[in-house]
Formats: C-alpha cells, structure tokens, sequence
C-alpha cells in the first residue's frame, strides 16, 4: 500500500540522517582523535551502499513492472483466430497464450492478472506492498536489488552500531534513573543521540530479518528461472529451467556484466518478456542482440528500426521480424492473409471459444 512505501521512504531518510549526522558526524568523532582515518572509510562504504539501495527501491516501485505492450495486443487482433489460445490453468503452460477472463483478452506465457493493479503483467511474480507495485519482468531485477542492497545496508548499519550500543544504553539507563534535574543538561545530548542510535538499531534489525525472508524465498526461486506463481506448478519439470544458476538469473539480469549490480535496464536483456526460449534452442550470446532490440521497439514504440530475428539471417523491420518470431512461438500459421480480410473483431471468434471451453471445464 501507499502507507507502507511512505513507511520505507520514511526508514531510508532516517537511517542516512542518523548514521551520517549522529553517528558518524557526533558521536564517532568525540570517540576517535583521528577521527578521518576511521570516519572516511565508514562514509564511503555507508553511502554507497545506501545510494544503491535507495536507488533500486525507487525503480522497483516506479518502473513498469510489464505490462502488456500495445505490439502484442496489435498481434493478437492481426493473427485473429489463427492463434491458439489456451485456458488458464495452475500449470506450466509453455507456447501458450492463455485467455485471462478479467481483462477478457489473450495474455503471452508466464502473464498473470494482478488484483490490485487490476491487469495483466509478463513475467508476474507478486505485488509487493513495501514498493506498491507489481513484481514483474521489467523490474524483478530493481526488486532484488532493493532486497540485497537493503540487507547489506542493515548489516552495515548494525556493524557499526555494535561497539556503541553498551554506551548508548548505559547513557539512556542515566537519565531515566537520575533525580537530579540539574544534570540532565550535561547528559541530554548523549540521551538524545543514545535515543536515536538504539531506535536505528532496531530498525537495521527488523530490516535485516525481513529482507533475509525475502532473500530466502526469491532468491532459490530466481536461480531456477521461476515466479512466485509458477513455484507450485507441477505438471512437468521447469520448461524454462536454462541449465545453470547464472543462466537463470541472467534471464531477469540480461548477459553477464557490470550492469547486473547496478539498477537499470539490463544492457543484453535475453528475453522481450512476450515469447521465453527453452535452454537449448538458442545461446544467450546469440540471443541478446535481438532481444535488445525488440525490448527497445516495445518500450519505446518505435517500428521503424531494423530488428535481428535469427542468428545469420537479413535485418528485417523490427514489427514483422518479433511478430513472425511470436508466430512461430505460439503456432500461428498462414497469419499473413489479404489486406481488408482480417479485421480486429475476427480476433473474437477465438476469445469465444476459449471462454466457452474454459465454462466447460468448471461446470464438469
């Protein structure tokens, strides 16, 4: 929800005040006489840290986490009933496009319908309220950033506060204990940085512990190449499975690089997010330019480019050469048909007997 991302924004904004200004700015620089040689290292550290994770978590929730682009609603209205469209089932359903009956249009493979954002997102994986967004496949990668970089930002947190929580404790015990008014102005100040530093202390925790669920659960589930949704599938084994813990991930990060650390874009995404290849029809090298370049046209709209099919073969437009690829993907044949016999109602024909399958296999 809105309240919870406010809440994190709120414990980001917390952690770099206190850390910086209490922390490091007061409280380490009375303990240590040559306070640079030990500060710098700290800052530097922190604030990377800090930067990368606050970072990812702002893509995680304002990215587009994959919804379904115009490219492939205008490919299922050419194709018209020529493409199969399956039911929706809890199963791997592998070169399928499934009809989701709440948006009542076909989706592409690993698509599912998100209640609370109340539409179909590729690649889905859950709706995450700490970013108020979907999981999904243009930013599962921001999304497991945000949860290592959190992690790692609480460790820091905690590593630091360790040797100073004796005394940060100790100066609270003081005060709340004293009975002499006029003292409290010679302890305030450490009360109130002791105040500030324990509650940091027990925020780093509560993050670190929550973050190491998540990391526990998305984590395994990545290096399988699989969703949250497709975790309990068991109707034959991974169709997607690449073969190897980095091939997976390279499947939400792009090829291997030092863009996987970073929070943007993968720079060779593998996959457009409509149409995903079994481990062993195509390299992920070979693979990366065209994907790249049919990412960009459906991002950005932009037809007019050229575009890599196959490996060895001729440029073509960009619009033919992904459509004749998600035609061969989904078995539409003789998709091409005269122009002014195809028309965007046609594609309902389809729609209808999906659906009317689908009422079939629930009243039976």
């Amino acid at each position: 929800s809105e309240a919870m991302f406010v809440g994190a924004v709120a414990v980001y904004g917390y952690c770099f005040f206190v850390y910086n200004v209490v922390i490091l700015g007061r409280v380490m620089a009375r303990l240590h006489d040559d306070a640079l040689c030990v500060l710098l290292p700290l800052r530097v550290v922190f604030n990377t840290v800090w930067l990368l994770a606050s970072w990812s978590f702002l893509r995680a929730r304002y990215s587009d986490p994959g919804r379904l682009p115009e490219a492939w609603r205008e490919f299922v209205l050419e194709s018209g009933p020529k493409l199969p469209i399956a039911p929706a089932r809890r199963e791997w359903q592998p070169r399928k496009a499934t009809m989701c009956l709440r948006c009542n249009f076909p989706r592409p493979e690993r698509a599912h319908h998100c209640a609370m954002c109340n539409r179909c997102i590729l690649r889905y994986d859950h709706h995450c309220p700490w970013i108020n967004n979907c999981v999904g496949f243009l930013n599962h990668k921001f999304f497991l950033l945000t949860s290592v970089y959190g992690w790692l930002l609480g460790i820091v947190v905690l590593a630091t506060l360790l040797p100073l929580m004796p005394q940060c404790i100790r100066s609270a015990v003081l005060w709340l204990r004293t009975n002499n008014l006029s003292r409290l102005d010679l302890i305030e100040d450490s009360f109130a940085d002791a105040v500030v530093i324990i509650t940091l202390g027990v925020l780093a925790m509560s993050s670190c512990m929550m973050l190491s669920s998540v990391l526990r659960i998305h984590l395994p589930l990545s290096f399988r190449n699989t969703t949250s949704v497709e975790d309990f599938y068991d109707n034959m084994a991974n169709p997607f499975e690449q073969g190897g813990l980095l091939k997976n991930l390279a499947q939400i990060f792009g090829v291997k690089g030092p863009d996987w650390a970073v929070p943007i874009r993968p720079l060779q995404p593998i996959s457009d997010g409509v149409a995903f290849r079994y481990w062993n029809e195509v390299s992920n090298q070979d693979s990366s330019e065209g994907c790249q370049s049919v990412l960009d046209c459906l991002l950005e709209g932009d037809w007019d480019g050229d575009s890599v099919s196959e490996l060895g073969e001729a440029p073509r437009t960009g619009k033919q050469s992904y459509q004749e690829e998600w035609a061969k993907h989904y078995g539409v044949r003789n998709r091409h048909l005269p122009q002014g016999l195809l028309q965007p109602g046609d594609a309902q024909l389809s729609l209808d007997s999906c659906q009317g399958d689908l009422r079939h296999e629930v009243t039976s």
